[in-house]
């Protein structure tokens, strides 16, 4: 009566709650191998970076400082797609997950266009809010113009030492190694879009294990080969950030895939509703009762159930339903009345469907 089993001091809720607990810290463990692969790969690029010179240096915080630019918008449709994704995987509702995924990859996709033709259209505004070259240095030997001294009074006439002269110079050649990653830089903002969205939507489908490995792969298999051998034979800057650039597509490639090809497969669109597939139709109350359909009661309504699972229903003895459409009657439930014909099935799902997608 205690609920303990004989001979055993545990009872199957505590061996539930302890088997949730350590799966929560396994997920835990996984994101943590996520953090410290990619906070890894930043590190290295910024020993690399401070290796190569002071001017590389700068050119690197620079571009460190705008790799983030679409975060700021995409990690919201990320969030949307953690938000709406998770319910919809856990009522089953596939249907309408690919269609969120779809929606989210459109408007991640444009905001990376829309940033990198900002970046390249306006390379040099940019490059001068961080990198004031002064335009009083000559480009080739840094020699000073006479009049820049012109503001001031004999009385407070300033010598410029050599180190003016060397400051001038670390800026201008800091301004040619960014012009050299520019345009990799700028068409990398659309890869980073979708690396961001898919993390979101990554989080909802709860796939930590992939995430891990994912980072795992792209970091010792990819990023560091890439990282030792540019920095090694070309010693550039460009070189370093190619590393970076790859780890980012790999992650991109990975998660598209994953999503939109790997995962699909493990879900049975036999044991689909239409309710879960479409989401509910226009005769679906807050309740979870549904108005009649066209064909009449609960049965003949055509948007409680797609036709194409009609053969699975007739097999088992009706179809299965979400727990929030239990309510709702199957059409193998003698107790409302016969189960209607296939066309008129048909007939009134593609009319919801037509509606639907008309909205």
């Amino acid at each position: 009566g205690s609920g303990t089993e004989p001979g055993s001091g545990e009872s199957p809720t505590d061996r539930g709650t302890t088997a949730e607990v350590c799966e929560f810290y396994r997920d835990a463990s996984d994101m943590i191998v996520r953090s410290l692969c990619l906070q890894s790969s930043v590190w290295a690029l910024a020993v690399c970076a401070g290796n190569l010179g002071s001017a590389a240096l700068a050119a690197h915080q620079v571009l460190l400082l705008l790799w983030m630019l679409t975060s700021y918008i995409v990690d919201g449709l990320a969030d949307l797609g953690t938000m709406f994704g998770s319910p919809m995987i856990g009522a089953k509702a596939y249907g309408q997950f690919r269609i969120l995924v779809r929606r989210l990859t459109v408007m991640g996709l444009s905001v990376g266009i829309v940033a990198a033709l900002v970046l390249v259209v306006a390379r040099d505004q940019i490059i001068d809010i961080f990198l004031d070259v002064d335009e009083t240095y000559d480009d080739d030997d840094g020699d000073h113009i006479d009049d820049h001294y012109d503001h001031l009074d004999d009385d407070y006439w300033v010598y410029q030492d050599d180190d003016s002269d060397d400051d001038g110079r670390e800026k201008r050649k800091a301004v040619k190694i960014l012009h050299s990653c520019w345009l990799l830089f700028s068409l990398m903002q659309m890869t980073n879009s979708l690396v961001f969205t898919y993390d979101g939507l990554l989080l909802a489908t709860q796939q930590f294990r992939f995430i891990r490995n994912m980072f795992l792969v792209g970091t010792i298999g990819l990023f560091t080969p890439a990282l030792v051998t540019g920095y090694s034979l070309s010693h550039t800057l460009f070189a370093v950030w190619c590393a970076k650039a790859g780890l980012n597509t790999w992650r991109c490639l990975a998660s598209v895939g994953h999503i939109n090809l790997v995962l699909p497969r493990s879900w049975d669109p036999t044991k689909v509703s239409r309710w879960t597939a479409y989401g509910p139709g226009p005769g679906h109350v807050a309740d979870g009762s549904s108005e009649q359909g066209e064909g009449g009661g609960g049965p003949g309504g055509g948007r409680q159930h797609d036709v194409s699972l009609a053969p699975a229903a007739e097999a088992q003895g009706g179809l299965p339903h979400d727990d929030r459409a239990s309510s709702r009657p199957s059409y193998g439930d003698s107790s409302h009345g016969p189960s209607p014909r296939p066309s008129q099935v048909s007939t009134q799902g593609r009319r919801t469907l037509a509606h639907r997608q008309s909205v």
